[in-house]
């Protein structure tokens, strides 16, 4: 038990670590396409969008899968935000739009290659009743990035996303 612990902590910022190294150069590059004003328009619409999105469709569901629900964990343990705000969206975001949305697009339409993006983004966030939600915002993140061109669009949604969630269930006790 104590070595899955450790291994929690340990692993996502060791795989943090080797994606920066691997992309040093793409991330670089992002970082200056970064500089527009647009880009802020961009973040703040889509966690507005995902938000209010994924709130409405789990109120919609909720009738048939149960309440929809964050995963849930102790919002008192300080890994817990360190990483669903830093490293779940770097990784997420890089594994599901960066790669396979972007590999998906090259050959498939916008909305298939979106939806199979998203699938794969729903999946490890183990919540049935929040699955249609999750697949929601994987598609909301997959417009942004498509429309951006700039996978730090929808991580800054993410890491904004994830922030907004742990801070309400924060404040819910």
């Amino acid at each position: 038990m104590i070595i899955l612990k450790l291994a929690l902590i340990v692993l996502p910022p060791a795989i943090l670590l080797w994606f920066i190294i691997k992309n040093k150069d793409r991330i670089k590059l992002e970082l200056e396409n970064f500089k527009h004003i647009n880009n802020i328009e961009n973040i703040f619409y889509s966690t507005c969008f995902a938000f209010i999105g994924f709130n409405i469709i789990n109120s919609l569901t909720s009738q048939y899968f149960g309440t929809a629900t964050v995963i849930s964990l102790p919002v008192n343990i300080p890994v817990l935000y360190i990483y669903s705000v830093t490293i779940s969206p770097i990784i997420e975001e890089y594994i599901c739009r960066g790669i396979i949305f972007k590999k998906l697009s090259s050959k498939f339409s916008f909305r298939l290659s979106a939806l199979l993006s998203s699938i794969v983004f729903a999946i490890p966030h183990f919540n049935l009743s929040g699955f249609i939600g999750y697949v929601f915002v994987g598609f909301i993140w997959c417009w942004y990035y498509q429309k951006s061109n700039n996978l730090l669009i929808p991580i800054f949604s993410h890491a904004l996303f994830n922030f907004t969630t742990i801070l309400i269930m924060s404040l819910k006790g």
